[in-house]
């Protein structure tokens, strides 16, 4: 007597292949699967040109002081580069005012006055510029003010040489 399933498919081998297909078919839909978002980049993207720097010291009357400060620049694309003095508060309280600016690592590039920029050109990339601010009060000062100095950056996509 045949099974029942025997007498569906008539032989040993249909019964073979039926039970490989249903194998098959449940290999297929019990395969793992898993969808999950794991990871967040965040960033911020910032303009390129100079970090902002303040600087501030006391000076007295007849005398010189002279402070340094660096600051960090992002320079996009090949650059000729102004730095000049934007505006002066109090002028009068300063005998002398110069700031000289260097490149880090290499010598002074120029001295940056009420009367003259400092100019130079530089290909894309990041540098560090250091401003040494000397500043001689007036001797004739009598109380106690302020002063404030700003220096400013101008930089304008060049031709590269």
């Amino acid at each position: 007597m045949k099974h029942g399933l025997m007498k569906i498919f008539g032989t040993t081998w249909g019964l073979a292949a039926l039970l490989l297909v249903l194998a098959s078919i449940s290999c297929l839909t019990a395969a793992w699967y898993y969808e999950k978002e794991f990871l967040t980049v965040e960033g911020t993207v910032k303009p390129a040109g100079f970090e902002e720097a303040t600087v501030s010291f006391e000076v007295y009357a007849g005398t010189e002081h002279v402070e340094n400060t660096t600051v960090h620049a992002v320079i996009p694309e090949y650059s000729d580069i102004t730095f000049y003095i934007s505006d002066i508060e109090n002028e009068t309280l300063l005998e002398d005012f110069y700031v000289t600016v260097y490149l880090l690592g290499e010598g002074p590039l120029g001295n940056i006055t009420l009367d003259q920029n400092v100019t130079l050109s530089l290909p894309e990339g990041e540098y560090d510029f250091v401003f040494e601010i000397h500043a001689k009060a007036s001797a004739d000062v009598t109380e106690e003010s302020t002063f404030i100095v700003k220096v400013a950056a101008r930089c304008e996509g060049a031709a590269a040489p």
